[in-house]
């Protein structure tokens, strides 16, 4: 799964504490879409993605981001 580049979690009904664990290990990840789901904040392991390019996070219940 390390080459993996584009992961649509869209609409999966997830929140902080069932964001899969392993996200960190997708170090190749570019594409990360989140959008459509209960979540309050931004995922830890998100700022770890150091390829990241584009991550969509519209339609979840964040205030404000960090």
């Amino acid at each position: 799964m390390k080459a993996l580049t584009t992961l649509r979690l869209s609409n999966t009904n997830r929140n902080g504490s069932n964001i899969p664990q392993d996200l960190t290990a997708l170090v190749n990840l570019t594409d990360l879409d989140l959008s459509q789901n209960k979540l309050n904040k931004v995922p830890e392991g998100v700022y770890t993605l150091t390829k990241l390019k584009r991550l969509d996070l519209s339609e979840n219940e964040m205030k404000e981001l960090p």
